[in-house]
């Protein structure tokens, strides 16, 4: 997977980028040593991480048909993973550096599945596409650190298909229909028959279901279920109370003229107390 992917770049960058300029491609890590050792321009693309994409992640086995539409083969779920790259030129002097990093960006900016023209069959045959990002990854953010020395580079994610391990093949197609055959009892005799107490007691017979009622008996008996309802809310809900009557004026004169004159009568009629005699002296 990450050869074949390292395969794709060199291409498209060699088809659509670098054409027939002398500038190398290499996938080393660039080291003062390997650095040091460079003859010409070279674009370097370091793969500094790798981890699986899963976001993209399936979980559904795909089936395999031949041409007469029987399942051959089960696939699993196939893995995305995210290759991540650093993209950095090296040249004898910065201008030639920046024109063709400029280039490269250019070119990648725009891009957002590669070219299926350069793609290796390992990578072409499963069909899922591959998918390009210029966006930042784990190290943006961070300037580019090669053996002491600062510079400009492009971050790089390709996001390739991981192909599964070979799935067991399949069970044979069922060939015939399933058939049910029940065995003898060991020791039974098959000709003698059952007894009365071995066999299920037949049920009772299924009555026909009634006709259907006609429209009148249908609303007579909506009428019935009406009255039923209303004499049980009548039944349950209890009396309202009396409305209160306002006071009458003249009940209350009549009333407070009857009090008075009973308590002057009382008055009247009340026996009165004899003075008791004076105490005499001694």
């Amino acid at each position: 997977m990450i050869a074949e992917t390292d395969q794709a770049l060199a291409a498209v960058l060699k088809a659509k980028v670098i054409g027939t300029a002398p500038i190398n491609i290499a996938f080393d890590p660039p080291s003062r040593p390997w650095i040091q050792a460079l003859k010409a321009p070279t674009v370097n693309l370091f793969m500094y991480d790798l981890r699986e994409n899963v976001q993209r992640r399936e979980s559904v086995y795909e089936s395999i048909r031949d041409d007469a539409g029987k399942v051959i083969a089960r696939r699993p779920p196939m893995q995305r993973w995210d290759l991540h790259y650093t993209v950095s030129v090296f040249a004898p002097n910065v201008i030639v550096e920046h024109k063709v990093l400029a280039a490269i960006v250019r070119y990648f900016a725009a891009l957002d599945v590669l070219p299926v023209e350069v793609l290796p069959p390992t990578l072409a045959e499963p069909g899922y596409p591959i998918l390009i990002n210029t966006g930042g990854g784990t190290k943006r953010g961070m300037f580019l650190n090669y053996a002491g020395d600062l510079k400009a580079g492009l971050e790089l994610t390709v996001t390739v298909p991981m192909p599964p391990p070979p799935a067991p093949p399949p069970a044979p197609p069922v060939q015939q229909q399933p058939q049910i055959q029940v065995n003898p009892v060991p020791g039974a005799d098959p000709a003698r028959p059952a007894a009365a107490s071995e066999t299920a007691p037949a049920g009772p017979p299924r009555s026909a279901p009634p006709p259907p009622a006609s429209d009148k008996e249908k609303a007579a008996a909506a009428k019935v279920a009406a009255e039923q309802a209303e004499a049980a809310r009548a039944a349950v809900q209890p009396p309202l109370p009396k409305p209160i009557e306002p006071l009458d004026p003249e009940a209350i004169a009549d009333d407070t003229t009857s009090s008075e004159a009973g308590a002057s009568d009382a008055k009247k009629t009340a026996p009165t107390k004899p003075a008791s005699p004076p105490k005499e002296a001694t």
